[in-house]
């Protein structure tokens, strides 16, 4: 989106928005815990998921627009994320 990658790097507590040209990391949107997978991103925000349950939308500059834990698990927070992304 915008021209960016947004990546998940393994065993972090954060994704990243990267410029593709030069590889430079633009933002950090820090996670409470590990994140599984790459974040959903669109036109209204950047959404992650990460162990603990954890699901935080994020804007473009990073702030957080809104932070859920599911109580439901880790792999269910992300199955949360990607079925938006279906959606």
């Amino acid at each position: 989106m915008n021209g960016y990658l947004y990546l998940a790097p393994t065993f972090r507590d954060e994704f990243w928005k990267v410029k593709p040209e030069t590889g430079t990391i633009v933002e950090r949107y820090e996670m409470p815990g590990h994140v599984w997978g790459a974040p959903l991103v669109d036109i209204s925000g950047i959404y992650g998921a990460s162990t603990g349950g954890y699901v935080i939308k994020f804007r473009q500059d990073g702030s957080v627009v809104w932070r859920v834990n599911t109580g439901l698990g880790d792999f269910i927070a992300e199955a949360i994320v990607e079925a938006w992304a279906n959606a």
